[in-house]
């Protein structure tokens, strides 16, 4: 019995597999024809700005105005880098060669870094060549295959082409037969046959064959008969990259390698020798090149080699434009011990357009999940829709999004179409992010092998030199008080108008107050604000008297500085002296004064010296100081922190807690509080810093508010103790960091971070005498000696970390030990009251003088007369003492 031959049949139907990539639902810029971003458009939510400088990119790209330059894209992490060049590339179309290269990716044993940059370069330039190749064009009318008498492969056969005007036979060889069975050509069908190389294209199908009733899918194309000759001469446009072309004619059957990937290095000659030809088909017109774009992820992994390449390459004329991503701010350059913005050298960064993203708002979250949403093909609940929002903001987008597939596995367990709230509850307990994972490892760092930080957990507590500092990333309201110049992204400059009210106190001088002050007034020629009489200040009991000597103050001088005032802190048994004033500090707040104008008569001179000292270091120091001034005087009418402070003016200090400004739920963790002064005379302020899940409850621009309550709150008391005779305009602060972890350093803490240390630098400069980090852990210093190489001396001087065993003896340093809290190990015996109620020990009878307006002046036409300087003069002393 015979066995009829098995024939294996090629399946030419492959459906092509769509994967779901984070990017896949970009199809654009998303832009209007102004090059205007739209809020929503070809998968693109918000970053308008950058989306916009992108547009203005494409266009000159498209015009071929722009080649061989650089454009970095920096920003935070999770802020779109990658999904805007994503969508650039898809912008420019497939014609323009777009070549994506991680920054990693270039370090090969293979080959050199220069040469995998060099074939990165030559596959982002494209060449348009342009032949006239003999084809053959037709409508099928008939194919015939003669086929062997022993079922074998055909042997020959013969095909009828025609157009409108001719019809001819062609005889088929086997290949030709090979190829028409395997294109399923049948009768009726348009088809091109290239003479030079047997490629045989289908065209569509011949409108003549649209009512045969055969089967047609929807893809099924149709066309009209060829008109003509079967054969003509037809330019075909091929488009190809220069690294194409080298990989061909670097070896024999060098297009092999094309496929098989094994390119190897290529030598320059042979690129030398194809840049020639090109450039002669260029000039003959048979060949254009095409400039693409050679997209670099991830730039800070490239090292000093590759960055000095690359400012060569960018300055050759063929070069494509080279557009680069990096999330890192400051850091080293790879392979140097410099640092460098992005870890970019310098030279290189002059030559780049910077465009910069920004986090996401939780509008745009929202508006992104939906989109993912719709892309993977999951509905998903809007209750679910919002927890997954709040957890994109507190983790990361990234993280968010990677849950909607896993929790659409979970709905499907439970036979649920739809994503529900339990759904994300689910996966977010069984998957966790960066932060709880990070949080896993500090607490059972123990149980895991070869762990690092143990060594430093030891040695915390016995370096003092290397845990002086502060500036830690890893919260609110956390070590950034009085952190001047730290920040440097704040908006500069401002201005107030001249709008304001003149105001002046409503009170009585008293005798003693003018004898004092007119003493004060010829030592400091006319500066009441920073200078005072001695006073006796009673820490503990609040009680405050001149001293005798007060009324006798002369005007002796010493070189170009004047003697301060001394206040004596009689619970400390110390004296402490204010900086003295130069004579240069004299000039500036005399110019200060008169470049502000009549808004410098609503603050206090202490305020003012404040501003004065916290921008010495600038070039222009008087116009510095009043662009400073000014911005602060903005920022307070929009944030409304004058509104603020005149409330908190009319409350009682003890009742303060429960002023409507206040935030219980904020203000309460931190558990803040004055207890007595430092040796240096300025009141102490105690701080704890909150867990983590506390400021995720309560939300970045909460806590901000608050923040700014905190500072007046703080500033409204000093005003009250200058009112008592304490002569100063800083404080100290102790910070405990015992709640805090690495949770506090992703996220929307760090952009909380940042906010506030702009708010504290630019508008409460020079608040901060010294401050105490105790109960740091080991996060804490591995924080701290990260940022620590970019803090400026003056801070680094001001802030001390000590580690979790013997906080008092890092804060008996600047405290006497019987004013330090027993909590912090201390003797004191006064119990800790919320905002000073018990510290201050003052009246309510004897409130802050009130502010009205004074005529009908909006400005001054010159600089105030010396006796206005002082526009809130010291409480009467002898009211204050004889209570």
């Amino acid at each position: 019995m015979s066995v009829a031959p098995k024939v294996a049949t090629e399946v030419r139907d492959v459906h092509r597999i769509e994967r779901i990539g984070a990017h896949s639902h970009i199809r654009g810029l998303g832009l209007d024809d102004a090059l205007d971003a739209r809020k929503i458009s070809q998968g693109m939510v918000g970053q308008r700005g950058a989306r916009k400088a992108a547009g203005i990119i494409l266009k000159m790209i498209q015009e071929g105005r722009i080649a061989g330059r650089a454009v970095l894209i920096a920003g935070q992490p999770g802020t779109g880098k990658t999904a805007l060049a994503m969508a650039l590339a898809k912008a420019l179309g497939e014609d323009t060669p777009f070549t994506m290269l991680a920054g990693s990716e270039i370090f090969s044993l293979e080959m050199s870094k220069t040469e995998a940059l060099t074939q990165a370069f030559r596959k982002s330039i494209g060449v348009r060549i342009r032949e006239e190749a003999e084809i053959i064009e037709g409508e099928v009318v008939e194919i015939e295959i003669e086929k062997s008498s022993d079922g074998g492969l055909a042997k020959w056969g013969k095909m009828v082409l025609k157009t409108t005007e001719m019809e001819t036979i062609y005889d088929l060889g086997q290949k030709m037969i090979e190829t028409i069975q395997k294109e399923k050509i049948t009768a009726g069908d348009v088809i091109s046959i290239d003479k030079s190389t047997g490629r045989i294209t289908v065209l569509g199908r011949s409108f003549a064959r649209s009512r045969d009733y055969d089967a047609m899918g929807p893809q099924t194309r149709f066309v009209q008969c060829p008109e003509g000759e079967l054969q003509k001469r037809k330019e075909v446009v091929h488009t190809v990259s220069l690294h194409e072309v080298d990989v061909i004619n670097s070896r024999t059957q060098g297009f092999l390698a094309l496929f098989a990937g094994d390119t190897g290095e290529i030598k320059s000659e042979v690129r030398e020798q194809i840049d020639a030809k090109v450039g002669e088909w260029k000039e003959e017109g048979k060949a254009d090149v095409i400039p693409g774009v050679l997209f670099i992820d991830e730039v800070h992994m490239l090292d000093i080699e590759c960055f000095s390449f690359l400012n060569r390459a960018l300055e050759q004329e063929t070069s494509p434009v080279v557009i680069m991503a990096t999330n890192r701010g400051i850091t080293n350059i790879r392979g140097t011990d410099y640092k460098s913005p992005h870890g970019i050298p310098l030279d290189l960064l002059d030559r780049m357009l910077i465009i910069s993203t920004v986090p996401y708002t939780e509008k745009e979250i929202r508006q992104i999940i939906d989109i993912r949403s719709e892309e993977e093909d999951v509905e998903v609940s809007e209750d679910a829709k919002d927890l997954l929002t709040k957890i994109g903001m507190d983790t990361s987008l990234r993280y968010c999004l990677h849950l909607i597939t896993t929790a659409n596995l979970a709905a499907q367990k439970r036979h649920s179409s739809e994503v529900e709230v339990q759904d994300v509850r689910r996966v977010y307990s069984l998957f966790v992010d960066v932060k709880r994972s990070t949080q896993f490892l500090i607490d059972y760092q123990q149980e895991f092998m070869f762990n690092e930080l143990e060594g430093e957990e030891a040695s915390h507590g016995e370096s003092e030199e290397d845990t002086q500092g502060a500036a830690m990333c890893c919260g609110e309201n956390v070590i950034s008080i009085g952190m001047e110049r730290f920040w440097t992204c704040g908006q500069r400059g401002g201005g107030a108008t001249a709008e304001d009210e003149i105001v002046q106190p409503e009170v009585m001088r008293t005798e003693q107050e003018e004898t004092v002050e007119a003493a004060t007034r010829k030592v400091s020629g006319g500066m009441s604000g920073d200078l005072a009489p001695t006073v006796n200040f009673d820490a503990k009991t609040g009680e405050t008297g001149a001293s005798p000597a007060a009324a006798g103050v002369t005007g002796e001088t010493r070189n170009d500085v004047v003697e301060a005032p001394k206040v004596k802190c009689s619970a400390q048994g110390e004296e402490w002296t204010d900086p003295p004033l130069s004579d240069e500090e004299k000039e500036v707040f005399a110019g200060v004064v008169k470049g502000v104008g009549s808004d410098a008569l609503m603050m206090e001179d202490m305020n003012m010296m404040r501003f004065i000292r916290g921008y010495s270091h600038e070039k222009n120091r008087i116009s510095a100081t009043v662009s400073y001034l000014r911005g602060m005087l903005r920022w307070r009418k929009t944030e409304g922190a004058d509104e603020k402070m005149d409330v908190l003016v009319e409350t009682p200090i003890r009742d303060i807690p429960r002023c409507p400004l206040v935030d219980p739920e904020c203000m309460k963790p931190l558990e803040w509080y004055f207890y007595g002064m430092s040796k240096f005379g300025t009141p102490v302020v105690y701080m704890k810093i909150p867990t983590a899940s506390t400021y995720t409850k309560l939300g970045l621009d909460r806590c901000m508010e608050q923040h700014v309550v905190e500072m007046e709150i703080i500033e409204r008391i000093k005003m009250q103790l200058r009112y008592s005779g304490w002569k100063g305009y800083k404080h100290m602060m102790v910070i405990d960091m015992k709640n805090v972890s690495l949770s506090h350093a992703k996220g929307s803490f760090v952009g909380g971070f940042k906010k506030q240390l702009n708010i504290d630098q630019y508008y409460y400069p020079e608040v901060l005498s010294k401050m105490v980090v105790v109960n740091a852990g080991v996060v804490i210093s591995t924080l701290w000696k990260m940022v620590k190489p970019w803090v400026d001396p003056i801070t680094v001087d001001r802030i001390k970390i000590s580690g979790s065993s013997h906080p008092v003896k890092a804060i008996s340093e600047f405290v006497d030990p019987k004013y330090i809290p027993k909590e912090y190990g201390g003797d004191g015996e006064l119990e800790p009251v919320m905002w000073g109620e018990r510290y201050l020990q003052c009246d309510d009878d004897i409130p802050l003088p009130k502010l009205h307006r004074v005529g009908n002046c909006d400005f001054w036409p010159s600089p105030p007369p010396e006796s206005e300087w002082s526009l809130l003069p010291e409480m009467p002393v002898k009211h204050q003492s004889s209570k």
